[in-house]
């Protein structure tokens, strides 16, 4: 797998990629995408612009404060499925 970068330099297109943050010495990586405004100008305004990551399946929260990500990697590919 590749190593964490800073979250400076991670994609900004929507795209899913896996972010960290050290929360009291304890690492915590989620899955994340950065939102903007442009992503859907008639929903979103300018308090939806940053990271974003699912809470459950179908409910979204910003990460922000002390979830702020720091460092980011890539997707990995997914299972091709069984063997």
């Amino acid at each position: 797998m590749s190593n964490w970068q800073p979250i400076e330099t991670a994609p900004k297109d929507g795209r899913e990629i896996i972010v960290g943050v050290d929360i009291a010495s304890t690492w915590i990586a989620r899955n994340a995408w950065f939102r903007k405004i442009e992503d859907n100008p008639h929903e979103f305004d300018e308090t939806d612009i940053g990271w974003w990551s699912y809470k459950s399946s179908v409910t979204q929260e910003m990460l922000e404060g002390i979830f702020t990500p720091t460092h980011w990697i890539p997707m990995p590919t997914p299972p091709n499925g069984p063997n």
